[in-house]
């Protein structure tokens, strides 16, 4: 097996809430600079920047998976991680007819720029990312993983728009595919609480909405025989010798 290091939770101007110099160029660099061999684009309810994410990624060889940060009906933030841009891009179009008809406002609530592989802003969404879905969270973790992709709860400690902190509990018929934490130092701490310990599948996101964000000792390590949708699925469920593991530098945290 081969060990990877990456980021799964990484932001770009397109969410209302990150800042404007979060382009594809800025965060593939600032990647690289940190040793990173992956990472997981997750804005708001959109995959717009992905794809140009996607092809600076691949000219300093660094993998940039699609993915997109929803949040349900209770206010509970959701990973997805989608199998290929394609499939991405079909299921943003179910999250979009989802969300309510409300454009958005930029001096209030923020740019969305759209960029192409050379940082230009080719356009913006004009739809209200930083709104919530009307559908239940085990209607939308259905929904993802029907149609092929991985279900991770985001920042799970988190008092705001984390599960544990949002509902207090982990519902009887809610089976994501991974846990993400959003610091390490928290991760026995919440297996404890919440009776998780046996769960698989965690990992570690930033969530950087800013450059500096990406600097962090913090890591998910994936184990595997490369950096591809299927093996990082294997890793989640520690099939075949695969495994996520949370690190901060050289110091394993756990598997």
């Amino acid at each position: 097996m081969k060990t990877f290091v990456g980021d799964i939770h990484v932001h770009t101007g397109l969410s209302p809430c990150a800042a404007k110099d979060m382009t594809p160029n800025n965060i593939i660099r600032m990647a690289k600079l940190e040793n990173r061999d992956f990472l997981v684009i997750c804005d708001h309810h959109s995959v717009g920047n992905v794809q140009a994410c996607q092809e600076v990624g691949a000219e300093y060889g660094l993998t940039v998976l699609p993915g997109m940060e929803l949040e349900t009906r209770e206010g509970v933030h959701l990973l997805t991680i989608f199998p290929s841009l394609e499939v991405a891009l079909a299921q943003q179009r179910w999250v979009h007819s989802s969300l309510a008809p409300i454009k958005n406002r930029r001096e209030v609530f923020g740019e969305q720029l759209i960029f192409d592989s050379r940082d230009r802003i080719i356009g913006s969404e004009p739809q209200l990312l930083s709104q919530g879905l009307p559908h239940s969270l085990s209607a939308v973790t259905e929904q993802m993983q029907a149609e092929g992709a991985l279900v991770i709860a985001a920042h799970v400690e988190r008092r705001s728009s984390g599960l544990l902190g949002q509902l207090g509990l982990v519902p009887a018929d809610f089976a994501p595919d991974g846990w993400e934490i959003g610091l390490g130092e928290n991760l026995s701490a919440v297996q404890d609480r919440y009776h998780l310990a046996q769960a698989k599948g965690w990992v570690f996101g930033s969530d950087a909405h800013y450059l500096q964000d990406l600097v962090t000792p913090w890591v998910t390590v994936l184990q595997a025989e490369g950096i591809t949708f299927a093996e990082l699925a294997k890793a989640l469920q520690q099939n075949q010798g695969r495994k996520t593991e949370i690190r901060c530098l050289e110091h394993k945290i756990s598997e």
